[in-house]
C-alpha cells in the first residue's frame, strides 16, 4: 500500500493525495470508530448501520475538501448524505403528538406520511404479488416474530430499524378502538394478495388502506353463509376475521398501502422464557397493546383445506379463475396478512 501511494503520488500528485483519503478511510473503517448511539440504546442495524457507513463517506468529503480533491463522486455522496440526514430529521421529528385541532391523534395523512418515508423491502410472501404496470410489491412485519434457532419470540428486524413508525402506527390503532389488542402489524405496499387465509393469526384483525388509489377493495369470505363480501377499505378501519379467506381487488393508481393489525400465535411463548418477556416489554413500550385469553377467538374453524374449494368456487366470475388455480396447487396454510 505505502509502494502504491509513492508511485501514485510521484506521477499524479492528484491522484495520491486521494489514493491517500481512500486508504484512510477504509482504515477508519477496520477500526470502527465509536459514534454515539446512546440516543437509540441499541447497536447499529439496518438505517443505523447505513448512518454508520454515510458517517464515514461523510467525512472521507470533508478530508477530499481539505485536500482541494472536490469531485462529481465525492459531491454526489455529500449530497445523498445530506438528503438522507434531512429524510432522519424529518422522520424523527414527525409525529407522534396530538394535533392542535380536533381529539384524533393519529390521523390517514399522518400515516401516510409515515410511510412514504420508509423504504419497505421486498414483499416475499406466497400469496403476495403485484399489480401490472407498477414496481415490486413491498412489505414488512412490525412487532412480535418467531426467532430462527431457539423459537424464542423476538421482535422483528424491521420493528428494532423503525421504532419510530412502530409506535405511530400502533398509536393510530389505539385511538380507533382502545380496546383492541395485537401484537403484529403487516405493512404493504402495492401488494395483491391472492386468495388466502391468515394462518398464524389468534385473535381478530383490524385493516385500513392509504394512498393514491381507487377500488383495492378487500374481499371476505364467510364461511357460515358461503357468501363473499367486498369492503372499501380506504382511508377506512374494517375489523374481520384473518382466518377468512380473503383477497385484494385490482386498483387503479400508483400507490397503495395496507396496514393489517393482527395477534401472532406465537405470543404464547412470550411469558415462558426470560428473553420472551424481555421482549414482550420492549413492544409494550413501543406502543403495542399486549392481547390476553379473552382477546382470543373463542371457537375454531374448519380445516383451511376443507374449506378452500368451496370459498374459490363462491367468488363472482371475475376472480374465480385465479382462485380455483390456487385451490389446485393448495400445499398447505398461509402465513400472509
Amino acid at each position: 500500500m505505502v509502494r502504491g501511494l509513492a508511485t501514485w503520488s510521484g506521477r499524479w500528485p492528484t491522484l495520491g493525495l486521494f489514493y491517500a483519503c481512500c486508504c484512510f478511510c477504509l482504515w477508519q473503517l477496520t477500526q470502527k470508530w465509536p459514534i454515539d448511539f446512546s440516543s437509540t440504546g441499541s447497536p447499529p442495524r439496518g438505517a443505523q448501520k447505513l448512518h454508520v457507513v454515510r458517517q464515514h463517506l461523510n467525512n472521507s468529503c470533508a478530508m477530499c475538501s481539505c485536500f482541494g480533491l472536490s469531485s462529481t463522486r465525492s459531491s454526489r455522496v455529500g449530497r445523498l448524505h445530506r438528503r438522507s440526514t434531512q429524510q432522519q430529521s424529518r422522520r424523527l421529528q414527525s409525529p407522534c403528538i396530538r394535533h392542535a385541532e380536533g381529539n384524533q391523534l393519529v390521523d390517514t395523512a399522518t400515516i401516510l406520511e409515515e410511510l412514504r418515508s420508509v423504504l419497505l423491502p421486498l414483499n416475499s410472501r406466497k400469496a403476495a404479488g403485484k399489480m401490472p404496470g407498477l414496481d415490486a410489491c413491498r412489505g414488512f412485519t412490525l412487532g412480535l416474530a418467531l426467532g430462527y434457532g431457539r423459537g424464542l419470540v423476538v421482535p422483528t428486524a424491521a420493528t428494532r430499524d423503525w421504532p419510530e413508525l412502530a409506535t405511530v402506527l400502533c398509536e393510530a390503532c389505539r385511538e380507533e378502538n382502545p380496546d383492541f389488542k395485537f401484537t403484529s402489524i403487516q405493512v404493504n405496499r402495492n401488494t395483491r394478495y391472492g386468495m388466502h387465509s391468515d394462518g398464524i393469526d389468534a385473535g381478530a384483525s383490524r385493516m385500513i388502506c392509504c394512498g393514491d388509489f381507487q377500488r383495492g377493495r378487500l374481499w371476505l369470505h364467510s364461511s357460515a353463509s358461503g357468501s363473499w363480501n367486498a369492503t372499501d377499505c380506504h382511508d377506512r378501519w374494517l375489523a374481520f376475521d384473518g382466518r377468512e379467506f380473503h383477497l385484494t381487488e385490482d386498483w387503479d393508481g400508483p400507490e397503495r398501502f395496507s396496514l393489517v393489525y393482527f395477534t401472532n400465535q406465537v405470543f404464547r411463548r412470550a411469558d415462558g422464557s426470560k428473553k420472551g418477556r424481555a421482549t414482550r416489554g420492549q413492544l409494550e413500550q413501543l406502543g403495542f397493546p399486549w392481547p390476553s385469553q379473552d382477546d382470543l377467538f373463542a371457537e375454531r374453524l374448519p380445516p383451511e383445506k376443507d374449506r378452500r374449494l368451496a370459498a374459490a368456487e363462491a367468488l363472482p366470475d371475475g376472480l374465480r379463475e385465479e382462485a380455483l388455480l390456487s385451490a389446485a396447487s393448495y400445499a398447505g396454510p398461509s402465513t400472509a396478512s
